[in-house]
């Protein structure tokens, strides 16, 4: 069975955002400029598969397709694409995804990369922080919190309840980062590091802690 859950990887402390996230800043297009681009990658497709597939042996007649990715900032026109990759975040409990999109494009300019194919529009993955405690009565948050709650360990309920409601004077920041399932593995962690970058730059009454949800297997 396929469950969906919170350890304690899942909290990351971090000392490098002082400033709250806003929407003021530069509103230099990422996409412009292409802060993080990993690059091109050469996949080999026939019927869904690709380089990263299992070695088909010599005499395959798979062709060679080069693909570049292009990274930018959220922009309004994403919201649909992002909303198709956060929609299940919870696991399939519905939830106001939609209230997240819109705090993920709130900070646009700031913090936030979508990942798509150059020269095209579809969205093929979304990375994004966005702080609990400022976003504490919004419906999304308070979904989200009270999602993790029900998924953590007994012993450690206190702890994370104090850093997602704030009242152990932390702020949390929820981490959104989903993508195809085909994308290549090698552009998480520059998008990853590209994330944690901008909150450092932009943050405000700094991030503590971080929550990732991510699924496991278990027997």
């Amino acid at each position: 069975d396929e469950a969906e859950g919170v350890d304690d990887a899942g909290m990351e402390e971090d000392s490098s955002s002082e400033e709250e996230l806003s929407d003021e800043g530069d509103d230099e297009d990422q996409g412009a400029g292409l802060q993080l681009k990993p690059g091109a990658y050469a996949e080999q497709r026939k019927g869904g598969r690709n380089e990263f597939d299992e070695d088909s042996g010599e005499g395959s007649d798979f062709e060679e397709l080069q693909v570049v990715f292009d990274n930018m900032y959220p922009q309004e026109k994403d919201f649909h694409g992002i909303k198709v990759f956060v929609s299940d975040l919870l696991d399939g409990e519905a939830f106001d995804s939609s209230g997240l999109v819109d705090a993920m494009l709130e900070l646009t300019g700031k913090v936030g990369t979508v990942v798509k194919t150059e020269g095209a529009d579809d969205v093929f993955g979304i990375v994004s922080a966005v702080s609990l405690r400022s976003n504490a009565q919004e419906k999304w948050a308070k979904q989200v919190c009270k999602f993790v709650m029900s998924k953590c360990p007994s012993d450690k309920r206190g702890r994370l309840e104090g850093a997602l409601n704030g009242s152990s004077g932390g702020h949390a920041g929820l981490v959104v980062s989903e993508r195809m399932a085909n994308m290549p593995q090698e552009m998480a962690l520059p998008l990853m590091r590209s994330l944690f970058e901008e909150v450092g730059k932009y943050g405000k009454a700094k991030f503590d802690s971080f929550v990732f949800l991510s699924r496991y297997l278990v027997d």
